[in-house]
C-alpha cells in the first residue's frame, strides 16, 4: 500500500543519514533497515523509546520493548502485513520462503535495495488499502 509514511521510509533509507547495523533496530552502530522506520516515527507514535548500555560504550534501543522488530504500532503505521516485513510470497530474485525485510537486512541488503524493494514489491509486504 502505497502512503506517505511507507514513501518517508524509503525517503529515510535512501538518504544517508543513517547508518546501518544489522540483528537489532539500533545499536552503537547504526539501525536496521526496521530501525529506521522506528527512529522516525517515534515522536509521530510517542513509542516509548529505551536506550540499554552493555558495555564499553554499546548499548541497544528498543521501542515499545522490542529490540528486533517492528513494534504493532509502527507495522500499523505503515500497513505492514508482519512485524518482520516478511514476504507474503517469493517473486523476487535471490528471495526464500520465510525472507522478511530484517532477514535481508541481515543478509547484508543495503537500505537503498530495501528501498527500492518497498517501492517494487509493496504487494507482497503491506495490506491492500
Amino acid at each position: 500500500m502505497k502512503t506517505r509514511e511507507r514513501n518517508e521510509w524509503a525517503s529515510a533509507l535512501r538518504d544517508g543519514e543513517f547508518d546501518q547495523t544489522r540483528h537489532v533496530l539500533h545499536d552503537q552502530r547504526g539501525y536496521c533497515c526496521l530501525g529506521v522506520a522506528c527512529a522516525i516515527f517515534a515522536e509521530t507514535l510517542d513509542l516509548n523509546v529505551e536506550k540499554v548500555i552493555l558495555k564499553e560504550g554499546d548499548f541497544e534501543v528498543y521501542y515499545q520493548h522490542e529490540g528486533t522488530v517492528l513494534p504493532q504500532k509502527v507495522a500499523d503505521l505503515l500497513g505492514l502485513k508482519t512485524d518482520e516485513g516478511s514476504f507474503s510470497e517469493i517473486r523476487m530474485e535471490g528471495a526464500q520462503v520465510g525472507d522478511s525485510l530484517s532477514s535481508i537486512n541481515d543478509a547484508g541488503a543495503t537500505f537503498k535495495q530495501i528501498a527500492d524493494i518497498l517501492e517494487r514489491h509493496e504487494d507482497l509486504l503491506f495490506k491492500p488499502a
